[in-house]
């Protein structure tokens, strides 16, 4: 009898339960629902966001042309297309408010085949084998061939930083010449 009585006080316990769980199912759902909507506007609004992409310059004489007239630097990077290297570093320019929003501004993409000979003459000086992709601003204007060079991938804080302070390094050279 012992069992019986136990039997019906847990029976009653879980469908007891069983009716609570009922009730909030549907008020979980629909805050899931509403954190869903919230979660999807979230990513179109950035996925807009970052939908304009860069207009990258398929040669040297298109990237200084445009540079020189818009009064900007042109940002060179030298790759491979089946490279990971390389294809992260655009990625970074693409995806990276910052870093896109900073490229926009105040450079000229510029995107070049290592097959081709134009970014040859950026690469001198370094050994016979670098990592790719080789990055490069330049300044259309100067008689200097370039104002800073790299190699390899970066963080896009680390590129967004080395960016900027390349912005204000030739921002503040460019006043004291005046």
């Amino acid at each position: 009898m012992y069992y019986l009585k136990n039997f019906d006080k847990t029976l009653k316990t879980r469908e007891r339960k069983m009716k609570i769980w009922q009730k909030r199912i549907p008020n979980m759902l629909k805050v899931s629902f509403k954190s869903l909507l919230i979660l999807s506007c979230i990513f179109l609004s950035a996925a807009i966001t970052y939908g304009a992409s860069l207009n990258w310059c398929k040669s040297q004489a298109q990237a200084l042309s445009i540079a020189q007239n818009e009064g900007k630097f042109v940002l060179l990077i030298a790759g491979r297309n089946t490279c990971g290297n390389t294809r992260y570093m655009r990625e970074i320019c693409e995806s990276n408010i910052s870093v896109h929003r900073l490229i926009e501004q105040n450079f000229v993409p510029w995107y070049c085949d290592t097959d081709s000979k134009e970014w040859c003459k950026y690469a001198q000086g370094l050994s016979d084998s670098i990592y790719l992709p080789l990055i490069c601003c330049i300044k259309p204007s100067a008689t200097v061939l370039f104002f800073d060079r790299s190699t390899g991938t970066q963080t896009p804080i680390n590129f967004f930083n080395r960016l900027q302070s390349i912005i204000n390094t030739q921002k503040i050279s460019h006043m004291k010449n005046r």
